[in-house]
């Protein structure tokens, strides 16, 4: 079994209104921009997986090694990013916790993909494309809730004492020369009630003119139709992407673990997003 592939929403601000369960987006990194209709996700016809974790907490950063737990790398990416109130470059620990984080995801049935390839601006984004044109469907939200953050900041001032006895004509000192380091640390706390959305899963949506379809080795699905006559045919092609749609989309791709099962997977983010963060490291 392919190993999943989850994408990081670019802020802390996206709620659950927003990144909503069977919507079509254009581009994975604006997931609160659909182009199909408000009324599509309600006619979702697959069961809808709902799963919750409570009281979960870890730590994100600790002697410049991050976690790579799906939500730590979130966290990684966007408290060092500079998009909550603190972050400093001498930070040396990042710990969180969350009352809830929750997870809901359904498998999309071939006559929902058929519908959702024919909602009005989805129809049309994929045709004035062309053959290579595509889209994603929301098919799995990841939220937290009562989400603290802590960053832990250690400074330190380094003074030169030097004890003996001054020789002036000389210019010398003799005696030993001290180093005197103290070191001092910080906390700087910042909370979020949400719940905000913070990891998506997508299947990818192609349409063919008919009798030319084509598969890649990641398909998922078989190709749809639903008699002889109709144009287009739908291919649910899964949510890898290459190294040239990576680019396309401006998106880089790290290797995780999956929160819930501890599972591997695939960690996806817009490349905007990293702001350099190995300066913070």
């Amino acid at each position: 079994m392919p190993r999943k592939t989850y994408f990081l929403t670019p802020s802390w601000g996206l709620g659950t209104d927003e990144i909503v369960l069977g919507s079509v987006i254009p581009n994975l990194s604006s997931p609160h921009k659909p182009l199909s209709s408000n009324t599509l996700p309600s006619t979702i016809d697959s069961t809808i997986f709902n799963g919750t974790e409570r009281l979960c907490s870890g730590t994100a950063k600790s002697s410049k090694e991050w976690g790579v737990g799906l939500f730590s790398s979130f966290i990684h990416l966007i408290t060092l990013g500079g998009e909550l109130s603190y972050s400093s470059s001498s930070t040396t620990e990042v710990t969180y916790s969350a009352e809830v984080m929750e997870t809901r995801r359904f498998n999309p049935s071939p006559w929902y993909i058929q519908k959702a390839v024919d909602d009005g601006a989805v129809k049309s984004h994929l045709r004035m494309g062309g053959m290579g044109a595509k889209v994603f469907l929301v098919t799995g939200i990841k939220t937290v809730q009562g989400v603290t953050i802590t960053n832990t900041e250690e400074k330190g001032n380094e003074t030169n004492i030097q004890i003996g006895v001054e020789t002036p004509t000389a210019q010398l000192t003799v005696g030993p020369k001290v180093n005197y380091r103290p070191t001092t640390s910080q906390t700087h706390s910042s909370t979020i009630a949400g719940p905000i959305v913070f990891a998506f899963e997508v299947e990818k949506l192609q349409v063919n003119r008919r009798g030319e379809g084509f598969s890649k080795e990641y398909v998922k699905g078989a190709m749809l139709s639903q008699q002889d006559d109709i144009e287009d045919v739908v291919e649910a092609a899964g949510n890898k992407l290459d190294e040239d749609e990576l680019d396309d989309f401006g998106l880089e791709a790290v290797s995780g673990l999956e929160d819930e099962t501890g599972d591997d997977c695939l960690v996806v983010f817009p490349s905007a997003l990293d702001n350099d963060s190995d300066d913070n490291d």
